[in-house]
């Protein structure tokens, strides 16, 4: 390559390696980082421009708050050093010199080594507005793995982002930089496209290939607890309105446990509470400065690997410029995939939540195993006083009048439960606490021929946790696969069924509502689900 090309690549990789240091608000400890700090938030960058003059010859400006900028021209030295009587410098400081003021610094970023007199900030007695530094060098390569200089620096940047195909991902970056610094006049983009427009060249779109889910995201999606859908657990809204019950020791426990060890382990039960907390300290967590991606592994592993899904979700974090959290459920499915992860190593923070297993007894837990019944009672105070408005002599009448100890230490069938405690009667008959379950299935069963069968085998397998493969129900139940996915649909969009993304599984949210639904199945809805029945050698 031509040394005028080589200057090219030297400026577009170094503008990519400034780019990604200001997304991810981090230091390197040099020249640059006293100029980046002087200057602040970013809010626009100009390639081969600026804001107030589109003729500007500099290679990147960096535009603050406060009409602050910080112009940067990038220049390659093939050999030798630089002194002012080189003329391309010479120019650059005059130039600079002619336009730099308290709100506007310059800086020269250079491969080569700077004559004494250029080490320290020109204008020492007076405003600091140009600054000559000497940064990372060329390129060098082994074959087509850059080992040295920008390049080389570019490709562990990206490594520790979680980038899968470095090389490529390499190539696109520089490429578009390449692009918006050779438009005529210059491209200028506020920090947001460029954030958007570098993790689109990077692969890690949200909801792409790499499907890092946002935790915030998704509870923002469900109507809640106390909505049409309660069956996928509480709301982002409930939960941040102080509308779900958390016992604030376990809050805390598991937050302490998250600062010093960066993982926690959240086991119990079956409905013992594991998710919402989980949930809850994902909201929090959000509230102070984090960003919580989120995967469920009862819907199978991440397409990619768990260790590649983890660590694009602390890439997206990175470059969000936040701290990440990855909250990975019902890992007792997943446990090779979770000692991957640990084997690897992880930039997030890790909070995890499961059925005790004996492979990951070593980490840092938090027990939901114990005191059930008694939790069990805290959650049934919160609803009757919170929720029902109950006084404390009238939740002590309903608990002494209706049957809720038996149910008392699984949350899910108790919250169904209260929700269907008869306060006038002050009963709780054993047909109410499917009540909420009723009126969902009557509604939506008459959309579909064949979901009573579908829910009644997903049912029946969900009560151990064991998903309904979709082809394999079409042939048990001599039902078109087409019909299937419709069946599963309207399920979905019910709340009542979590459908994978592969479509190819569905599964009811915790084994408790999967009994619940079961019974509810064979006593009110018998004449639905007795073809199914029939079908099903030693069905009881």
């Amino acid at each position: 390559m031509s040394e005028v090309g080589q200057g090219y690549a030297y400026q577009w990789e170094t503008a990519a390696a400034i780019l990604l240091r200001v997304l991810r608000k981090c230091t390197a400890g040099d020249e640059l980082d006293r100029e980046l700090e002087w200057l602040g938030r970013v809010e626009h960058v100009c390639f081969e421009g600026d804001v107030q003059d589109v003729e500007a010859l500099e290679d990147l400006t960096l535009v603050g708050a406060d009409e602050k900028r910080l112009s940067i021209q990038i220049k390659k030295r093939a050999s030798g050093g630089w002194t002012m009587k080189v003329e391309s410098l010479a120019k650059f400081a005059r130039r600079a010199s002619a336009s730099a003021s308290d709100t506007h610094h310059f800086v020269m970023l250079t491969n080569a080594s700077l004559a004494p007199n250029l080490r320290t900030p020109h204008g020492d007695h007076g405003p600091r507005t140009l600054r000559f530094v000497q940064f990372l060098g060329l390129t060098t390569h082994s074959g087509d793995v850059p080992t040295g200089g920008v390049g080389k620096h570019l490709w562990s940047v990206l490594d520790a982002l979680g980038v899968a195909d470095i090389r490529a991902t390499l190539a696109r970056l520089c490429k578009a930089v390449q692009d918006w610094s050779v438009v005529p006049q210059g491209t200028i983009l506020s920090l947001s496209e460029v954030r958007d427009r570098v993790r689109e060249h990077m692969g890690l779109k949200r909801f792409g290939p790499q499907r890092v889910a946002s935790m915030a995201e998704l509870l923002a999606q469900r109507s809640g607890l106390s909505g049409d859908k309660p069956d996928a657990g509480p709301s982002w809204a409930e939960i941040e309105g102080g509308k779900v019950y958390l016992d604030t020791e376990l809050v805390t426990r598991a937050e302490e446990m998250l600062a010093q060890h960066r993982i926690v382990l959240v086991e119990g039960p079956q409905a013992s509470g594991k998710s919402v907390l989980a949930a809850v300290i994902a909201q929090r967590a959000e509230h102070g400065g984090a960003w919580a991606a989120y995967w469920d592994f009862a819907n199978g592993p991440p397409p990619n690997g768990a260790a590649q899904y983890v660590a694009a979700a602390s890439a997206y974090a990175s470059l969000e410029a936040t701290k990440p959290l990855v909250v990975l459920e019902n890992v007792h499915l997943g446990v090779e995939a979770v000692k991957q992860i640990l084997a690897l190593g992880s930039l997030s923070t890790l909070l995890l939540t499961g059925r005790p297993h004996d492979e990951l007894r070593h980490l840092p837990v938090v027990s939901l195993g114990e005191r059930l019944d008694e939790r069990g009672w805290q959650l049934f105070d919160w609803y009757f006083e919170q929720v029902c408005g109950c006084s404390e002599g009238e939740r002590m009448r309903i608990r002494r009048s209706a049957d809720f100890a038996g149910i008392v230490a699984d949350q899910w069938v108790l919250w169904l439960s209260m929700q269907g405690f008869d306060r006038e009667s002050y009963r709780l008959p054993w047909s109410r606490r499917y009540e909420p379950l009723i009126g969902r299935l009557a509604t939506n069963l008459r959309k579909e021929p064949n979901l009573a069968s579908l829910l009644y085998v997903a049912a029946g397998l969900g009560r151990y946790e064991i998903p309904l493969d979709l082809r394999a129900s079409a042939r048990m139940l001599a039902i078109d696969f087409p019909s299937v996915l419709r069946a599963v649909e309207i399920a979905r969009t019910a709340g009542i069924l979590d459908l994978n993304e592969a479509y190819s599984t569905c599964r009811f949210w915790h084994a408790s509502l999967a009994r619940l639904y079961w019974e509810a199945l064979r006593l009110f809805f018998i004449d639905d689900v007795d073809p199914v029945r029939e079908r099903m050698a030693g069905a009881p």
